[in-house]
């Protein structure tokens, strides 16, 4: 077939047209491609129609033109309206009008039918088509068209991954790894996800990455975070995480703060996570200038990103108790000792041993909420357990002052 390597397509339709009038399918599917996707001409779905049907209806079919007939029924298809200078097909285009049934003189000549669309994919699947295996996958983990069918979905996934589809190596990749719908298998998973990250999918360099950093192997984590960075905020802010640590790399604060700040304020897509840490590192003042002001932005945009109290990760926990600590004082944020007893307690239900002691304090102190010892040594008691100092001097100061009012109490 002709290289279109060259985004020469216009030498590419001329080619493909000849090839077509001498019966080859894979030439009509690639002149339909061309106007399906306005590659060197006007996007005109009529004509892209006419070519797919040819290529699909054929004695020897081809696989991919069969599934571009199912995405066109799944989206169907209007009519170019007469008079506009959108390509509309000519006879340079295509054979006369009896050959595509007079379909343009119709207000709409193809309509979404899903079910067609279905048995479309399912016939380009059969051919070989990853594509559709792909497409089929979707619909069956969605339950679009048909019934849902995670284990079906599986398996289409990763035939199609097996013919090189990278997001069908990711997709099961994810579903491997989670076993919610499908059997758990990690060792499989890892494996799908280094295809599917092999391929340039983004998003699995991420994800491969991280795993590889869990395990500790951080200079090939280090590796496909910088592949994925230029086009997946989360990469950016693995680095920033690596430079933080030091993990595979020389520590180095002020990169970190640059890789966090470019994962936090990307326009089109910020990282609630990545804002969550620069927050952090602006109120502590870690690899940057302390600005509380900021630090308080960041971490209020994160919550609205997703992330904030509801989180169920351990370093939330830690910034939950930053925030509250900043709600008590007012340190860039207005002062609501309620709203800091909030995040104090999740972040204590959470395991955080400071969060158990800040919400110790507020029982005893009566900040954000009225005065009881007995609920502030319950908290007190907790993070004392785990080898809170100042949460386990306040403890014996309440158990102190309890007993030297129980004396006086009984000298009365």
């Amino acid at each position: 077939m002709y290289s279109e390597s060259r985004r020469d397509y216009r030498a590419a339709r001329e080619y493909y047209k000849k090839a077509a009038k001498k019966g080859n399918h894979k030439a009509e599917t690639r002149l339909g491609i061309l106007f399906h996707e306005g590659y060197g001409t006007n996007i005109n779905g009529e004509i892209a129609l006419y070519w797919f049907k040819r290529a699909a209806n054929a004695k020897s079919p081809d696989p991919l033109g069969e599934y571009y007939m199912g995405l066109l029924c799944e989206t169907g298809v209007e009519a170019m309206p007469d008079g506009s200078n959108s390509g509309r097909f000519n006879e340079n285009d295509i054979e006369r009008m009896a050959e595509s049934d007079g379909f343009a003189e119709r207000e709409e000549i193809l309509k979404p039918d899903g079910n067609e669309a279905v048995k479309w994919y399912q016939k380009a699947a059969e051919g070989g088509c990853g594509e559709a295996m792909e497409r089929l996958g979707e619909l069956y983990c969605h339950g679009m068209y048909v019934d849902k069918d995670p284990g079906r979905a599986l398996e289409l996934f990763e035939k199609a991954a097996d013919m090189g589809m990278k997001e069908s190596a990711y997709m099961a990749a994810l579903m491997l790894d989670a076993g919610e719908d499908s059997p758990k298998d990690a060792t499989k998973a890892l494996e799908l996800l280094r295809r599917a990250a092999e391929m340039d999918h983004r998003k699995a360099q991420t994800a491969y990455g991280q795993k590889l950093a869990a395990a500790g192997q951080y200079a090939d984590a280090l590796r496909w975070f910088e592949k994925a960075a230029e086009y997946d905020t989360a990469a950016k802010r693995e680095l920033g995480n690596l430079y933080l640590g030091g993990h595979g790399v020389q520590k180095d604060e002020a990169k970190a703060v640059e890789y966090f700040s470019s994962a936090a304020e990307n326009r089109n897509n910020p990282d609630p996570i990545a804002q969550l840490k620069l927050g952090m590192l602006f109120y502590l003042g870690i690899g940057c200038e302390p600005n509380n002001t900021k630090a308080g932005k960041l971490i209020m945009d994160s919550f609205v990103g997703g992330v904030g109290i509801t989180a169920a990760q351990g370093i939330d926990d830690d910034i939950r108790d930053v925030y509250g600590v900043m709600c008590e004082h007012g340190f860039g944020v207005e002062k609501q000792p309620e709203k800091a007893y909030k995040y104090y307690s999740a972040a204590g239900g959470g395991g955080n041993v400071n969060a158990l002691y800040n919400a110790g304090r507020c029982f005893y102190y009566g900040i954000g909420k009225e005065k009881n010892n007995s609920i502030a040594k319950n908290w007190l008691t907790s993070a004392a357990d785990k080898g809170h100092a100042e949460a386990k001097k306040l403890l014996d100061k309440i158990l102190f002052e309890e007993e030297y009012a129980k004396k006086n109490r009984e000298k009365d």
